[in-house]
């Protein structure tokens, strides 16, 4: 899966992608270009805080 968005460091909440353990059930890895992620694999949440302007990646893999 692959994500992109325009990150603005002015909105102090972070942006939530939710990640079903049903397409993921050996876990994940993600890959971002900027910023700062919170995994919670136990709510199937992560979280994403952007720290400059600009279209950024996310990318998440399947673990093995």
């Amino acid at each position: 899966f692959s994500f992109d968005f325009d990150g603005n460091p002015s909105i102090n909440a972070p942006s939530i992608l939710y990640i079903p353990k049903i397409q993921y059930p050996k876990g994940f890895e993600i890959i971002i270009s900027e910023g700062e992620i919170e995994k919670r694999e136990d709510e199937q949440l992560v979280y994403i805080k952007s720290k400059t302007e600009g279209i950024h990646t996310i990318k998440i893999i399947k673990k093995a």
